[in-house]
Order: structure tokens, then sequence, then C-alpha cells
């Protein structure tokens, strides 16, 4: 113990990992707020509480979000058992942990008073989403989920809800920003579990996704699908499959839409969209088995595009998916042949990115990277994107 103060190991005690001591949960009633069985935790707390994702200054800290699983209307408060003294640690604080949750997340209505939170669950049973209803199924466990499109021009559900239910992005994706909300080309597509009770539909909300239209010339748009959020509980229930494919659907009966695109995909997201383009592109008569073993070809962007709106880079990807899937790969020379095919498709850019000089003769490099240092690399590169092929391979056997 240091005589001046708190001795190194006793300030131990008063360090807590962000991602344990920060409690989320969606409240349906008044039981649910002892009910430990619904806490969920963040996923990423760095954003908030920095790179350590360490908070100190208290012993047994809780940081309670609490929202009700409705209307979003949130309780917030900390509590602890005990806390540091300034004269014991020379004048080392406790973290600001309320400041610093209300600055990140931007918080502006919201509750401190749990009893005032309580009564606002009696009117959570009258909430209606927002928006258009899109489409409507059951989940892997039998669950009720509806999609609703919101626009931007809906004031109410920008200033009562998406302020709310942008507070996840925070927690659950890696790096995540809050978006524009006066750009009108914004677009909410947000998920609800419904609940028949005594005759009525009650709805909790389950996740939701942003997508940004660009415009592009003369009178066209170009959708980028920006945030994709399914909160924890609602996970591994095909939501994201629905909500994806609601998506596309939405947009590809749009005369005025080049192509969908994602912004800075997550690999999984990554997986899920392969997954969703190559079950849609399969039934394509340019992607039929026949037509797969003889390479790719221009009949299959422009099919791809057409039909489902994807993209070129992306079309390219779901014919390498699904060509593995039709290549014997006891075959040696079958497989072989598919290998060599996606190495020249992965070293392109590279191959494109090399300076010419003035007579398109490609200049020396002073730094040449050794041949069998690239074999190796696009060798490994190869074989991680193989083992996502063949993730999504395995899934598309079984629906079709």
């Amino acid at each position: 113990m240091d005589c001046n103060g708190i001795g190194k190991t006793d300030l131990q005690q008063y360090v807590s990992a962000a991602h344990q001591v920060v409690e989320l949960k969606l409240i349906r009633k008044i039981e649910d707020l002892d009910n430990d069985a619904i806490t969920f935790h963040p996923e990423f707390t760095h954003q908030v509480f920095g790179d350590t994702e360490m908070i100190f200054g208290y012993k047994g800290l809780k940081i309670k979000l609490y929202y009700s699983a409705s209307k979003l209307r949130l309780y917030f408060d900390i509590n602890y058992t005990d806390k540091v003294n300034l004269k014991e640690t020379e004048g080392i604080d406790a973290d600001n942990v309320i400041s610093q949750v209300k600055d990140k997340l931007e918080l502006q209505n919201y509750f401190t008073n749990l009893d005032k939170f309580v009564q606002c669950l009696q009117d959570e049973d009258d909430f209606k989403p927002y928006g258009e209803k899109l489409h409507e199924f059951k989940s892997t466990d039998n669950q009720t989920f509806e999609i609703y499109l919101v626009k931007n021009d809906d004031k109410e559900f920008i200033q009562n809800y998406h302020e709310q239910m942008q507070h996840f992005l925070i927690w659950f994706i890696d790096g995540a920003s809050y978006i524009d909300t006066e750009d009108e080309r914004w677009n909410y597509f947000v998920i609800y579990e419904k609940v028949r009770v005594n005759n009525n539909d009650h709805y909790y909300f389950a996740g939701y996704s942003t997508v940004y239209c660009y415009y592009a010339y003369p009178e066209h748009i170009r959708p980028r699908i920006s945030q994709v959020l399914v909160l924890p509980s609602y996970q591994k229930k095909n939501i994201g499959f629905n909500l994806l494919q609601t998506i596309n659907n939405h947009y590809v009966a749009n005369s005025k839409v080049i192509d969908i695109t994602v912004e800075d995909p997550s690999d999984n997201f990554c997986q899920l969209r392969n997954y969703v383009d190559c079950l849609n592109c399969v039934k394509l008569p340019s992607f039929s088995k026949e037509n797969l073993v003889k390479g790719w070809s221009k009949e299959m962007e422009t099919e791809a595009c057409k039909v489902y709106k994807i993209h070129r880079q992306q079309s390219r990807k779901v014919y390498e998916i699904l060509e593995l899937m039709y290549t014997n790969i006891n075959d040696q020379d079958a497989y072989k042949k598919y290998r060599l095919e996606v190495k020249a498709r992965l070293a392109a850019p590279a191959l494109k990115s090399k300076k010419k000089n003035r007579f398109g003769i490609e200049k020396p490099s002073e730094m040449e990277t050794p041949r069998e240092v690239i074999i190796e690399e696009l060798s490994a590169a190869y074989h991680e994107l193989e083992k996502e092929y063949l993730k999504t391979i395995e899934r598309v056997k079984l629906e079709i």
C-alpha cells in the first residue's frame, strides 16, 4: 500500500471492462426490469470509452440503458458500490461515465427517474410501426416479423424513433457513425417482431438498415446499403436474409435504379450478400450449370444487373461461387482451371496499378516484389476466398 493513497494493486479494483458493465435491455413489461435473462451487452465500446475499453474509478459499476421495446423510450442510469476518492488517488478522478455516454450517443430524450420510465410503459401497446409495410415472414423458430420502409420526409419518425434506434449502432457496428438525417436521400428499413395478444398486434423493435440513394445521371439512382443491424436476441433467425431480400425486391422494382451496392461491408454481411445473390442468380438462364462451365460472360453481368440490380463486381463473385459449386474438385484439371481463373481476377488490380512510361512500357521497380512472394500471397488469398465460397455453397445447396 502506498502510504500517500491507494496502491496500484488496490486501484485495479476500480477498473471495469466496459462491455461487461454496460447493460442493455428492451423492456416490454415491468417485470422485465429485474429479468437478467433479457440483458445483453455491447460488442464494441471503444468509441465511447476509448481504445482500452476500460472504465476507471468505480467498484460494482452498472451502466443501465433500458429501452421500451416498442417506442424505444430510454431509461439511463449508473450505479456502483464504491467510487475512488481524489485525495487517495493523488488527483486522479473517476471517469465521467454519464458524460461519455451522453456525448457519444448524443442522448436527447431519456428518463433518469425509474418510476417515470415505468409509467411510460403503460401506452407501449398502442404503438404502430412507421412507414409502409413491405414484408412479413416467420423466423426459424416461428416468430412473426414485419419489415417497414420509412422515408426521410417522416419527421416524426426521424425525431422520435430514429434518434433512439441509432444508439445501437455505436455498440454493435465497429466504427459506426450517425448519418445526416437532413439529407432527403436516406431510406430506412425497420424490422419488428409482431406478437398477437388478446386479438391485438404488438410490435417490438428488432433491427434496421439504412440505404442512401445516390443520384446517377441523367435521372437514375444507385442505392447503397449503409448500415445493417439486427439486435443480438434476434440473430440467427434468418432475419438478415429477409431484410436484404426485402431491400433488393424494393429497389429491383424501380426502373430508375441502376444497381444496388454496399458501403464498407463486414465479413458477415459479405457472406449474407453472397448467399442471397447466389440464390437469386442460380435461377437465371445465363447462370445455368451449362453456361457456368463455359466461363464468365457478359451475358451473366447483364442479366444479373437487369433482373436483380446486382453490380458487375458482385455478379462476378456470384459466378465464381456457383462455378465452384459445379466444379469437381477431384478432377485435377478442372479444379486447376478454376483456381487459375480466380487468381487471375485477384491479381488483376495489382497488375493494372503498375506504372508505365510514356511509351506504354512498364517501368522497372526499385522495390520489385519477388515472384515467389507474389505467388505465395496470391495462393493464400485464394484459399481464404475459397473457404468463404464453400460456406455459401453449403447454404445454397440446402435451398436448391
